[in-house]
């Protein structure tokens, strides 16, 4: 069964969620701050890092990505290829040459590999619960 366009646009805004939490909490600053760096208030920021804040358009997510020193990219693959988002480009580079090749020539790649698998999953449990709980809510 082919999946609702919702779903995927679920799926592409909880990469994007994923990456800006853990590029905020890296940088450690306080709601507050980020506030003042977008600018906006804190309670839309409050409303954005828990994920209810609206709409998310690529500019959106440019200005969010900005304010903590990220960058947005955006790729578009085969369905059933394999997605992997990464913040810095010499380790996706490198996960590109081994997807390439299809050998992990390591330990480490292999631990990366299920990690990866691992991560997958959870997102995947995450989107369909997101999708369920919506359309419930807009039947309910």
């Amino acid at each position: 069964m082919e999946e609702p366009l919702s779903y995927w646009v679920a799926v592409a805004r909880m990469g994007f969620e994923d990456d800006f939490h853990r590029l905020f909490e890296e940088l450690g600053i306080s709601q507050a701050e980020l506030a003042k760096r977008l600018p906006a208030s804190e309670a839309y920021v409050s409303r954005f890092l828990n994920g209810i804040a609206g709409n998310c358009n690529l500019q959106t997510m440019t200005k969010w990505a900005r304010a903590v020193g990220g960058v947005v990219q955006v790729r578009v693959i085969k369905e059933d290829g394999e997605a992997v988002r990464v913040v810095d480009y010499e380790t996706a580079r490198a996960l590109d040459e081994r997807q390439a090749t299809a050998t992990a020539s390591s330990t480490a790649t292999a631990n990366k590999v299920v990690q990866l698998e691992e991560y997958r999953k959870e997102r995947f449990e995450r989107v369909s619960s997101l999708v369920s709980s919506k359309a419930e809510w807009n039947h309910g």
